[in-house]
């Protein structure tokens, strides 16, 4: 092959990377915070009954916001959430923690609500960011006398165990919906978790990750529980559409497992999936009943913020205690 075809071949490689890395950025673009006269629900501070202190820390040269709920106890659970939502939309469970007897530590990864972030990266932030966090914690003199628990969703149910990886002084973890490995979950959901992005070559998407995250992608939820003698409680639903039980979730990778710390729970017809698992039964009705009547009125309109303002929020988000109850007795 002649210098010019190498040449040409070179630059057809950069320009498809370059076109992979377009669309991966537009994939995991930035989460700004929803507008509450039209959203109903626990997820505003001013809708809570209890105060908090804000903090910032920096993870990868971006700032993060965070969120500390003081209450006088010597236990921090520390609250990571799932992707394109926020911190704030995970209150109704720092709610049940606080009512609980813990002190709480939320925060929003870089591109989400207000941390700053081009962009949301990608799978593995949620690790990184959630590294950072207690790195922070670890290093604050308010905070880091406190034993450390840790609660996550989703994309924060990956981050609480795999960070394990990294941190041992790790009490207990409850991870609910989690996926077990953040460098392939793009490409095993294919088009439902990565849109466009999972028709593109996997090449460009590895070379891409693997310059965002080095060395965290290397880390997976079940090296992280298998690292650890942290105790561990592992949630997931049954008919879960975003992440597969069998196939994408930590639970799917039990036999792996050497840590004999690890508990299970599993969705059952009321809560079986990826979100739905969270709440209780009462509560998956109302808010379907909430969301049909809200359809009946025009985006932004008065009527609509009007019925929100009726809605009851503390029913809308009322939890699943069947396995917050279990969460409780692990973190107690």
């Amino acid at each position: 092959m002649s210098f010019k075809d190498n040449l040409l071949n070179s630059a057809k490689e950069i320009s498809k990377y370059l076109a992979v890395k377009t669309v991966y950025d537009k994939v995991f673009s930035r989460v700004n915070r929803p507008n509450y006269l039209i959203t109903p629900g626990l997820i505003n501070i001013d809708r809570c009954s209890f105060n908090r202190i804000e903090l910032e820390f920096y993870s990868n040269g971006n700032k993060l916001v965070g969120y500390y709920y003081p209450n006088n106890s010597n236990k921090l659970v520390v609250v990571c959430h799932g992707l394109r939502s926020g911190a704030d939309d995970y209150l109704p469970f720092i709610n049940y923690f606080i009512k609980n007897g813990f002190d709480c530590f939320s925060f929003n990864y870089a591109g989400t609500y207000e941390s700053e972030g081009k962009n949301t990266y990608g799978m593995s932030e949620s690790l990184v960011d959630l590294d950072n966090a207690i790195r922070f914690i670890n290093n604050n003199l308010n905070l880091n006398k406190k034993e450390l628990y840790l609660f996550g969703h989703s994309w924060g149910g990956f981050a609480v165990c795999s960070v394990l990886n990294i941190h041992k002084n790790i009490k207990a973890v409850a991870s609910v919906s989690g996926f077990n490995d953040a460098s392939t979950i793009i490409i095993d959901k294919g088009v439902f978790y990565g849109g466009k992005l999972a028709e593109l070559p996997k090449k460009y998407i590895d070379k891409y990750q693997e310059e965002l995250f080095g060395n965290y992608l290397n880390y997976t939820a079940s090296s992280g529980i298998n690292s650890s003698n942290a105790k561990i409680l592992l949630a997931h639903g049954i008919f879960d559409l975003v992440i597969d039980f069998n196939y994408q979730s930590i639970i799917s990778h039990q036999k792996e497992f050497i840590n004999p710390n690890v508990k299970y729970y599993i969705g059952d017809n009321s809560n079986k999936g990826h979100d739905s698992i969270l709440y209780d039964a009462s509560a998956i009705n109302y808010q379907k009943e909430v969301k049909k009547q809200m359809k009946k009125y025009d985006d932004e309109s008065e009527e609509l913020k009007e019925y929100v303002s009726s809605i009851d929020n503390y029913k809308y988000s009322m939890v699943n205690e069947d396995l917050f109850k279990k969460i409780i007795d692990l973190f107690n």
